[in-house]
């Protein structure tokens, strides 16, 4: 069964543990877009219909922003650190976000 959305996997060569089947084991991705004011950063998860997933959340640093990104599998190059620094210094912006199953299960609690 598979750990994230219940529904049965074949065992195949299973080696004990928790598995997720092949929907759920895939990256998703998301839309993180965020936004200061009054003192807080504010951001927001979209799924790609750009529909809001879970409920938006408020920070008190940038840096709290960046730590989330580094969380997930996205990896970002040269040019897209550069835009996302820029960005957090404008005070607004967004970054395409890819999440593991798991991640996406706990975004939309």
């Amino acid at each position: 069964m598979c750990s994230s959305c219940m529904s049965l996997i074949a065992l195949g060569d299973w080696p004990g543990g928790e598995r997720q089947c092949s929907r759920c084991a895939r990256p998703k991705s998301v839309w993180l877009r965020f936004k200061y004011e009054h003192g807080d950063w504010y951001v927001e998860f979209l799924d790609p219909n750009w529909m809001m997933v879970g409920r938006k959340r408020r920070f008190d640093h940038a840096d709290t922003i960046r730590d989330m990104i580094s969380r997930t599998p996205t990896r970002l190059d040269l040019a897209a650190r550069q835009a996302l620094d820029s960005a957090l210094q404008n005070g607004e912006g967004g970054v395409k976000l890819e999440q593991t199953g798991e991640q996406y299960a706990k975004l939309k609690h």
